[in-house]
């Protein structure tokens, strides 16, 4: 994706992203069984670009002093998301709407994402202005060397190897964050008792809520502290909390506590992530050249794929 939004511009590829999720929704909507599911969900990943794309064209139109800020208040509003829809599913669920009908809904509220880039994201991709102000100045650029993609992306990872390492930590922060989501998520679907609410609804939907507003509040008050304790400060204290969570768990495994713990020790590990995303993203923008920089976001993607993974 990041050499297409190079190609075309980084609103197209937005635009498409969008309608690429709200044609997924529609897939999973309209499944018979799981292997449409999974055909679905496979093409849902094309559009996994989306955040650091987002990122992206944050880091492109936004001074570096205020990128920071820019980049965890980005990170918020999908917090804010996070927090919003599991409501509004639990609600839409207790007022007896199947799961199919909250994929229409979804499909919906992409194609009003889509909508809202079209009129009004404006394009910030530099290599795309670049070559408008070249045709309108008429410059032929058609002998100008070119570099394959997979070759530049070698040579700018051989030549700073400050991103090589900020990817790394990246995909292990990742994924120590989501290992432990999972393993929390786990022992509240099945060990703990009882494990629904009086409606019937699980309280690992209550867990996962409480896990995305320690991450939204980690994200916005992100911004301020990487201008106070840096880049490097801030990760730590991300880390260290994903610490915190993973040894709130480790001791004593045979035990069971009380749903409250898991449940804050997610808290506490979203937060972490809330704290560590934001600036490690904000340490590649700042490291990578305008050029470059789709490209290496977009490697974070994949770091961050892996990382899941």
């Amino acid at each position: 994706w990041h050499r297409i939004s190079d190609r075309i511009g980084r609103k197209p590829s937005f635009v498409l992203i969008s309608i690429n999720y709200a044609i997924c929704f529609c897939g999973f909507a309209l499944s018979q069984g799981y292997n449409g599911i999974f055909i679905f969900r496979g093409l849902s990943g094309i559009g996994a670009i989306y955040g650091p794309l987002g990122n992206t064209i944050v880091a492109d139109v936004t001074p570096m002093r205020q990128r920071g800020k820019a980049l965890a208040y980005l990170n918020g509003s999908a917090m804010a998301g996070g927090i919003v829809a599991p409501l509004l599913n639990m609600f839409l669920l207790k007022q007896g709407m199947e799961w199919k009908g909250l994929m229409f809904l979804a499909a919906a509220f992409s194609l009003g994402s889509s909508a809202i880039s079209f009129f009004f994201l404006k394009e910030s991709a530099p290599v795309r202005i670049a070559r408008n102000e070249t045709a309108e100045l008429n410059i032929d650029m058609t002998s100008a060397p070119k570099e394959s993609g997979l070759a530049k992306t070698i040579a700018v990872m051989g030549r700073n190897k400050n991103l090589m390492v900020v990817m790394v930590g990246y995909t292990v922060t990742l994924g120590v964050h989501c290992l432990f989501k999972d393993l929390a998520g786990n022992i509240v679907r099945t060990r703990c008792e009882p494990n629904t609410d009086s409606d019937g609804v699980s309280l690992y939907s209550y867990t996962v809520l409480a896990g995305t507003v320690g991450g939204a509040i980690a994200s916005l008050v992100c911004g301020p502290m990487i201008k106070r304790i840096g880049e490097k400060g801030v990760i730590y204290i991300g880390q260290a909390c994903a610490v915190v969570a993973l040894a709130m768990c480790a001791f004593d495994s045979d035990k069971i506590y009380p749903y409250w713990y898991y449940t804050l020790a997610t808290f506490i590990n979203r937060a972490g992530d809330g704290f560590a995303h934001p600036a490690f993203i904000h340490l590649c923008s700042e490291w990578a050249s305008p050029q470059d920089r789709g490209m290496m976001l977009g490697l974070f993607q994949i770091g961050n794929s892996l990382g899941r993974s």
